[in-house]
């Protein structure tokens, strides 16, 4: 059960008034709440199927996201992204070991090794940056603050826990 995937690309756009292209190629979601379940169908208490993948492993991905808003345009580009899961499930409570990294708008790079899991959605990992340019922010950050970047870059590293509950996502 190994599954290997790349090269690829997704292009992103936010569009004028705000709808993602993504939003706008897969349609809007309509409330089921109100449908009736066919005769014959399944039942709320029938079991989720679930699905286990000992390998997945994705490379040589692209990922441009451009912001076609009215004060200008933005663009992030993220690049070279490797993916890296074992164990990955569907199974409540299970956690595959996961590593990632990419380049971020070409100087940059990106990193993160850990725990993720899928039901519930949950993320305990180490992540790293190094070399990011702050200008390449400037056409998202002046949209809401009066602040001009000249330059400079950013190195971080820490740890980030994302994890759902009754209540909703906490992140920390």
């Amino acid at each position: 059960k190994q599954i290997t995937i790349g090269p690829g690309r997704l292009d992103i756009y936010r569009l004028h008034d705000s709808q993602f292209n993504l939003a706008v190629l897969s349609g809007r979601s309509e409330d089921t709440a109100d449908r009736e379940m066919p005769a014959g169908g399944e039942t709320a208490s029938a079991s989720p199927w679930i699905v286990g993948i000992d390998q997945l492993d994705l490379s040589g991905f692209t990922v441009d996201a451009r912001d076609l808003i009215e004060t200008g345009t933005g663009e992030i580009l993220m690049a070279d992204i490797g993916l890296a899961c074992s164990q990955l499930s569907t199974k409540t409570g299970s956690t595959a070991d996961a590593s990632l990294g990419f380049k971020l708008n070409r100087d940059g790079q990106v990193s993160a090794k850990g725990k993720v899991g899928v039901s519930p959605v949950s993320f305990d990992l180490g992540l790293q940056t190094d070399n990011l340019r702050l200008d390449a922010f400037q056409p998202f950050i002046s949209q809401s603050v009066n602040l001009i970047i000249g330059g400079g870059t950013i190195n971080s590293s820490g740890q980030i826990l994302v994890a759902a509950s009754p209540e909703g996502m906490t992140t920390q």
